[in-house]
């Protein structure tokens, strides 16, 4: 038996394209559309589709309802709270520090210049507030672009 597992953030673009939930943005459509393409995949080719049971209590309940071919499991079955625990203490001692616009972490700094892509910071508006933004900028029509774009 073959199965797939599709998480919230897809079950979530889903949604949102077929309106049962709004978007502040009309941006990530297409990021919406390959979310979509995904789910539809696992319902041709896979046996069972599932899912893990973790989305947010007040919507969870609907979740399952409106996709009822999905299996959804529990956290708690899975072991998946002394995994979530662990991960999070790993990723508390991972601190990406910014110099002079480089990374000053040589690990970040290798994968940053493996995706070809530019990091700028820049202040912008919203609502009368200025925010510091991170933006990642790629080399247009590089390879890596073509691939990457619609994702950044």
């Amino acid at each position: 038996m073959t199965y797939a597992l599709i998480d919230n953030s897809t079950l979530t673009a889903v949604q949102r394209l077929s309106g049962d939930v709004t978007s502040r943005s009309r941006d990530g459509v297409d990021i919406d559309i390959i979310a979509l393409e995904n789910l539809v995949q696992a319902i041709l080719f896979y046996d069972q589709i599932l899912s893990i049971d973790d989305y947010k209590e007040p919507h969870r309940q609907s979740r399952s309802e409106k996709f009822s071919f999905i299996r959804f499991l529990k956290k708690e079955d899975l072991g998946l709270n002394d995994i979530q625990q662990q991960a999070d203490e790993e990723a508390n001692h991972i601190r990406p520090t910014i110099r002079g616009g480089e990374f000053a972490n040589e690990e970040f700094q290798k994968f940053i210049e493996s995706l070809k892509t530019h990091m700028v910071c820049t202040w912008d508006i919203s609502s009368s507030v200025y925010h510091l933004t991170l933006k990642m900028l790629g080399e247009k029509d590089s390879e890596e672009f073509e691939k990457y774009g619609n994702l950044a």
